[in-house]
């Protein structure tokens, strides 16, 4: 749900992949540094996010503060990604 800040944080690693995705999302980077276009990216991410009406927080959906934890104990057993 945190999609633009996990993308932020990973942002200094994946400036080339980034840029990428900003292209692929019909955004135009040429002649931008790297920087700038990987933002855009992820800006252009968090739009696709709304415009599908996927939530930005989980309270959002009504999450309670003592059901996290039990989210990331079952978040840390999802080993498909890693």
């Amino acid at each position: 749900l945190l999609l633009p800040h996990v993308m932020r944080f990973n942002k200094p690693a994946r400036l080339k992949e980034f840029a990428t995705i900003a292209e692929w999302l019909g955004q135009d980077v040429s002649g931008l540094p790297l920087e700038e276009a990987a933002e855009r990216a992820i800006l252009a991410v968090d739009d696709l996010r709304k415009n599908v009406g996927i939530v930005g927080r989980l309270r959002d959906l009504k999450v309670q503060q003592d059901q996290l934890a039990g989210f990331a104990k079952k978040a840390i057993t999802i080993t498909r990604l890693m």
